[in-house]
């Protein structure tokens, strides 16, 4: 696995970075707004966005769904 600064697999921070993309297309909702939607914690949110973790496809989906996003347009981007 390509491992770059801090840990973080470029693929995970790649993904945050489309994931950041699509809450300012949603019109940049608080993280407790997201977090209240897709039923997660507002940290959970905070990681995702932030690169530093790659959620679960559970949680991934909610949080899609919570910025008003197509899973599947994401599906092959998550995994």
């Amino acid at each position: 696995m390509n491992v770059h600064a801090g840990g973080v697999p470029p693929a995970v921070r790649r993904f945050a970075a489309e994931l950041s993309r699509l809450r300012i297309t949603a019109g940049t909702p608080q993280v407790t707004t997201i977090a209240a939607r897709a039923q997660c914690s507002p940290s959970t949110v905070s990681e995702a966005l932030n690169g530093r973790r790659l959620p679960g496809e559970t949680v991934t989906r909610r949080l899609i769904a919570a910025l008003d996003g197509e899973w599947s347009q994401w599906q092959s981007l998550w995994r």
